[in-house]
């Protein structure tokens, strides 16, 4: 039945959920391909958004320099309105970079444990 099938699955879920000791992996070779599998469809992510994050950081880096940039031109440096627009621009700039970076560092930490945890 219909209800049966999500039970099972809410069961494997339960069971995959669960990290794998060493000894329970020796013992069940079948579920610790599965755990493998896992493993690796997760580290390609990982991968993948890290390269993502480091790119968004070279952009935001290249703003950053574009911003301090426009804001050495006399036309903005004399202009209130201008000069504070850029401001405000530089100040959400050097959050996200920093909101990046951590997510950036995060992800290469998690990166590092899935290495240890793979073969």
């Amino acid at each position: 039945s219909h209800l049966g099938e999500v039970f099972t699955t809410a069961e494997i879920a339960s069971v995959s959920g669960e990290p794998l000791s060493p000894e329970t992996g020796s013992n069940h070779p079948r579920n610790d391909y599965t755990e493998q599998k896992v493993l690796r469809g997760e580290m390609r992510r990982m991968e993948r958004a890290e390269q993502e994050l480091v790119h968004k950081l070279e952009r935001l880096e290249h703003a950053h320099q574009e911003i301090q940039q426009a804001m050495s031109l006399e036309e903005n440096y004399t202009d209130p309105d201008a000069i504070r627009r850029l401001q405000r621009s530089l100040a959400e700039n050097e959050q996200d970079q920093q909101e990046t970076s951590t997510k950036w560092e995060e992800t290469v930490h998690r990166l590092e444990e899935l290495n240890a945890e793979s073969p």
